[in-house]
C-alpha cells in the first residue's frame, strides 16, 4: 500500500501569500481583507501577551530569573512571537518556508530596531 504525501510547504506558501495573518491567528478579524492598524496592533499585542505569559510560566516553576539570550522562533509567520522574543534576549532568528510570510516580518522587526536604537 503506498502512502500519498501532502507538500505542507506548498501548503503554508499558498496560505501566507493569500491570508498570511489569518494563517497565524484564524479569526476572522484576521482575515485579509478585515486587517487595518487597529487589528494589527491587536494581533501583535496577542503575541506580546503570549511571550510575556510564557517568561512568566517558565520563571515561576521551571527556572527563576529565567533570561536567554537567544532564540531561535521556527516557522516564525510574520513576527507574532519573534519580536516579543527580540525585546527580551540579546540575539533573536526567524526563519519561515515562506518569503511572504517573512517580507511581513521585516517592518515591524525593523521598526522595534529603530525604537530600540533610539
Amino acid at each position: 500500500m503506498s502512502r500519498k504525501t501532502r507538500d505542507t510547504d506548498t501548503d503554508w506558501k499558498r496560505v501566507a501569500e493569500q491570508d498570511p495573518f489569518w494563517g497565524v491567528l484564524s479569526g476572522e478579524e484576521y482575515r485579509k481583507d478585515s486587517m487595518n492598524t487597529a487589528t494589527f496592533e491587536r494581533f501583535m499585542a496577542s503575541g506580546e501577551q503570549y511571550v510575556e505569559s510564557l517568561f512568566a510560566l517558565i520563571g515561576r516553576h521551571l527556572r527563576s530569573g529565567f533570561s536567554p539570550v537567544r532564540c531561535l522562533d521556527v516557522g516564525c509567520g510574520v513576527g507574532r512571537l519573534l519580536i516579543p522574543l527580540a525585546k527580551r534576549v540579546r540575539e533573536a532568528v526567524g526563519v519561515d518556508i515562506a518569503p511572504a510570510m517573512l517580507e511581513l516580518c521585516l517592518k515591524p522587526a525593523a521598526d522595534m530596531a529603530k525604537k530600540d536604537i533610539k
